[in-house]
């Protein structure tokens, strides 16, 4: 209150309207900035200096671009190959798409190097069904095998034709590490391109391959995956090699994809025995500092009459060999031709000559009609297939019984080679089977059966 003969203040009365209005204002913009700017600054970690950030930044733009740029340059050059597993599909229920349970159709998409406007290089497998997927740069149709390395599972496949670059090849060897290179893998939506960074890791030596593999240490690559520079070169291809995964050098598959194309790819050689590792025990009974013990000779085969079990094997075809594995796969590899092994018998050190074998697969049986017998009131069992069209390959198999037939049910082997007569070769039948438990529907092509009542 003022005294006697005072008037009140008008600038204190104006000071507090003045900070109201101030408050309110400021508690106006922060309501404001909530609505406008609802989540939190991004916190920015000052130990960072700024210029590495920036660095960083500048060298992701880069790699994206680059990968951006790789796309383009080898696209037109690869290949997504769908592999199939050649046997019927398992019936499908809910408890199988709910619960865990195997692929529905045993699909895998792997990626393969198109080397010329038919033909293709990758890891794919030797006996499953192959097809182009239709959302590459190239045409969608069938391929097929021409033929696989068995060491190496190294494959040239025949693809669609269509138009392919020279992919030039760079040596693994000549790589200087740490580096970025691009692993390109199949998927369902095509081929993928992934950088990744190798480390300074030392190249190690493989029985399987010419030149030494490098390995990836803990990155997690697709085995087959096609290795590119960011420059475009063709570096090599993932393998599994003693349980790790490694690049091989692209020389030694392009050398793989020569030597099929001109059918001179055998089966691996052998020399018919087998072996077991060398024990300290064996090592003093036999007098052999290193090697492998020969446990069995085969019967007849190349080195029947020059080896004994009991043999110790300390070197082939001047390699030293001390695992058993490794030595497999050195024989594996060496060509038709006489070589030099040198053994401890009886602790004495002697060098003999053996002929490596190339195994081939066995021949298959002459094929000429699929035999089926009666089963009265559950219906018709295969037998036997021996078509020329390989019946039991695509659709029936040895023990299969047959419970439909077209719109035949229990059908009699009468009535099975009477439908397959009339069928059309491309169309065929349809057959309700059952098979270990579980029933399939599945397409049977004429030739027409020889029937067993």
């Amino acid at each position: 209150m003022a005294g006697p003969g005072e008037r009140p203040s008008r600038r204190s009365h104006e000071s507090r309207l003045l900070l109201i209005t101030i408050a309110i204002c400021v508690v106006v913009l922060l309501l404001l900035s909530r609505l406008r700017f609802p989540e939190a600054p991004p916190i920015v970690d000052a130990s960072v200096p700024p210029l590495e950030r920036l660095a960083a930044r500048v060298s992701s733009d880069a790699l994206t671009a680059d990968v951006e740029r790789l796309e383009a340059l080898i696209g037109p050059s690869l290949v997504v190959l769908t592999t199939r597993a050649p046997a019927a599909p398992a019936p499908r229920r809910l408890d199988d798409v709910i619960g865990e349970s195997p692929a529905w159709d045993q699909a895998r998409q792997s990626v393969a190097l198109r080397l010329d406007a038919t033909t293709a290089v990758g890891v794919v497998s030797a006996d499953a069904r192959l097809e182009v997927a239709g959302n590459t740069l190239g045409p969608a149709g069938p391929a097929t095998s021409i033929g696989t390395d068995a060491i190496r599972r190294v494959s040239l496949v025949r693809v669609p034709e269509a138009p392919a670059r020279p992919v030039p090849t760079v040596p693994l060897s000549g790589l200087r590490r740490p580096l970025w290179v691009v692993a390109v893998e199949g998927t369902q939506a095509g081929f993928t391109l992934r950088p990744i960074q190798l480390g300074r890791g030392e190249r190690f030596a493989s029985a399987r391959w010419s030149n030494p593999l490098l390995p990836l240490g803990g990155t997690t690559v697709a085995p087959g995956a096609l290795i590119f520079s960011v420059a475009g070169d063709f570096l090599g291809i993932v393998v599994i090699d003693a349980g790790a995964l490694a690049i091989a050098d692209a020389r030694d598959v392009l050398e793989l994809a020569a030597r099929i194309g001109s059918g001179g790819s055998p089966g691996p050689a052998s020399l018919g025995v087998a072996v077991q590792p060398l024990t300290p025990e064996l090592a003093v009974a036999t007098g052999a500092p290193r090697g492998v013990v020969v446990a069995e000779v085969e019967a007849g085969g190349p080195a029947a009459g020059v080896l004994r079990p009991g043999d110790v094997i300390t070197a082939v075809a001047e390699t030293g060999v001390d695992d058993p594995d490794r030595f497999l796969l050195t024989v594996a590899s060496l060509p038709a031709q006489a070589v030099t092994v040198r053994i401890v018998r009886a602790g004495v050190f002697q060098a003999l000559e053996v002929t490596p074998v190339a195994q081939v697969p066995p021949a298959e049986p002459q094929r000429g009609a699929v035999r089926f017998e009666r089963t009265p009131g559950t219906g018709t069992r295969v037998v036997e297939d021996t078509t020329d069209r390989g019946l039991a390959t695509t659709a029936l198999r040895p023990g299969d019984l047959v419970v439909a037939a077209g719109a035949e049910p229990d059908p009699t082997p009468v009535q099975i080679r009477r439908l397959l007569d009339a069928a059309s070769p491309d169309a065929g039948v349809v057959f309700t089977v059952r098979r270990e438990g579980q029933q399939f529907v599945v397409v049977v092509h004429p030739p027409a059966p020889t029937d067993v009542p």
